[in-house]
C-alpha cells in the first residue's frame, strides 16, 4: 500500500507559506495552489489568465504561462488537451495537500452541530461512531465511513448468560469502553453451568483482550492453575461465550451513499463507487490499514486504488478511546474534493469523538 499523503496534523495547521518539498520556487508553488484551488472549485482546466488575475505577485499572463509549462514538465500539472487550460495530476495534489493547501477551519456552527450531536447519541461507542459518521457526512456532502472500536483493543469487564428456552443461551459480553458483543448459543446448559462461567469471567478474565482470555483458557487454566476444578464443560461454554472476529457489518457505518450520486465524475464511475461503499468487508480492511496515532491521512487517486478506484480520495483520522487509537472516522469522495475543508474537518470530528470517549471513561 502506498504512503499516506499526509500524516501529521499539526503540519496541515501551518501549510501556508511554507516552502514546498519538492524544489519548487515560490513563484511555482503559487502558481500551483492557485491552479489546483480553482480547479477544485470548478472542475474545469484552468487557463494562465485565471491564475494571472488572481496571483498575489502581480505575474503576467506570459509569466504564468512558463510556470504552467515547467510544472506540466514535472509531472504536476496536464493539458487534456491542446487548447485546453491545466488540470493537477495526482502528484500535483498530493504536493498540494502536502505543502500548498491552506486549511480552512471548521465553522463554529458546524462544531457546534457536531458537539451537540454526539453528547446527544445513545451510550454506546457504535452509536457515537454513526452519529459522528452521519454529521460529518452531512457537513461536508461526501460518503463517511465509521469504524467501530477494535474489538482486539478491547478488554473484558464482564459477561453474562440469560436463558432463551430449550436449548439456547444468550451470552452478553460487556468491555471496558461499555459496549457490548452478545451472540446466541445453541446447546443445552443448567443454571449452574451458567453460573460457573459467569464466575470465571469474574475471577480470571476480566480485564483481558479476548485473544488473551482465549490464550488463558486453553493454558494455564486448562492445566488447573487458577481456577480449581475447571472442567473441558466449563471451559468450552466459556470459549463459546466470547466474540468470534468482528463481522464488517457491524463494524463499519457508511452514510452518505446519495452524496456521491451528486459527485460521482462520470455514470460509470458512480456505480463503481457506490459498490465499493457497498462492500463493508473492503472498507473494514482499508479502515485498519490505516496506522492507527498517525495522524491524518490523505490518499489520493492512484494513493486510493486499494479501494479499486483511482478516481476516489480519502481522508481518513483516527479516534481515541483513554491513550489508544481503537478506530477511524473517514470521508470518500471524488478525487475533486475541497481538501481545505474537508481535512480540518475529519480532523475535528475525530477529536470529538475522542473527547465523548474521555468523558465516559473520567465519569466511570
Amino acid at each position: 500500500m502506498s504512503a499516506p499523503v499526509s500524516n501529521r496534523p499539526a503540519r496541515l495547521q501551518s501549510l501556508a507559506g511554507t516552502a514546498p518539498r519538492r524544489g519548487l520556487s515560490a513563484r511555482a508553488a503559487e502558481v500551483l495552489r492557485d491552479v489546483v484551488d480553482a480547479y477544485l472549485r470548478s472542475g474545469e482546466p484552468v487557463g494562465s489568465h485565471v491564475v494571472a488575475e488572481h496571483s498575489a505577485g502581480g505575474m503576467s499572463a506570459a509569466t504564468v504561462r512558463v510556470v504552467l509549462s515547467e510544472l506540466a514538465d514535472q509531472g504536476l500539472l496536464t493539458q487534456p488537451h491542446t487548447s485546453a487550460g491545466r488540470v493537477p495530476t495526482n502528484e500535483g495534489l498530493r504536493v498540494y495537500v502536502e505543502d500548498l493547501m491552506r486549511p480552512r477551519q471548521p465553522s463554529a456552527r458546524a462544531r457546534e452541530s457536531l458537539d451537540a450531536a454526539l453528547r446527544a447519541a445513545g451510550p454506546t461507542p457504535h452509536e457515537i461512531v454513526r452519529v459522528a459518521s452521519e454529521q460529518l457526512s452531512e457537513v461536508c456532502e461526501l460518503a463517511a465511513l465509521g469504524r467501530r472500536p477494535r474489538l482486539e483493543a478491547l478488554r473484558l469487564t464482564g459477561l453474562n448468560l440469560v436463558r432463551l428456552g430449550a436449548g439456547r443461551t444468550l451470552a452478553v459480553v460487556v468491555f471496558d469502553d461499555a459496549s457490548i458483543r452478545h451472540r446466541v448459543l445453541e446447546a443445552e446448559h443448567d443454571d449452574s453451568d451458567l453460573v460457573r462461567v459467569q464466575n470465571l469471567v469474574s475471577a480470571e478474565l476480566t480485564g483481558l483482550t479476548v485473544a488473551a482470555a482465549r490464550a488463558r483458557l486453553q493454558g494455564d487454566l486448562r492445566d488447573g492453575a487458577g481456577a480449581s476444578g475447571l472442567d473441558a464443560r466449563t471451559r468450552e461454554l466459556t470459549e463459546q461465550s466470547l466474540p468470534e472476529d468482528e463481522s464488517p457489518d457491524e463494524a463499519v457505518v457508511v452514510c452518505g451513499r446519495t452524496h456521491i450520486v451528486d459527485r460521482a465524475p462520470s455514470t460509470e464511475d458512480l456505480g463503481d463507487m457506490l459498490r465499493v461503499l457497498d462492500d463493508k468487508r473492503l472498507l473494514l480492511h482499508v479502515l485498519d490499514a490505516f496506522a492507527p496515532g498517525e495522524g491524518v491521512q490523505v490518499r489520493v487517486g492512484d494513493d486510493a486504488s486499494f479501494l479499486g478506484l483511482s478516481v476516489c480520495a480519502m481522508v481518513a483520522a483516527p479516534y481515541f478511546v483513554g491513550e489508544q487509537p481503537r478506530g477511524t472516522v473517514a470521508i470518500v469522495g471524488p478525487v475533486r474534493m475541497e481538501y481545505a475543508r474537508v481535512i480540518p474537518l475529519v480532523t475535528y470530528t475525530a477529536r470529538a469523538i475522542s473527547g465523548i470517549f474521555r468523558g465516559a471513561i473520567a465519569a466511570a
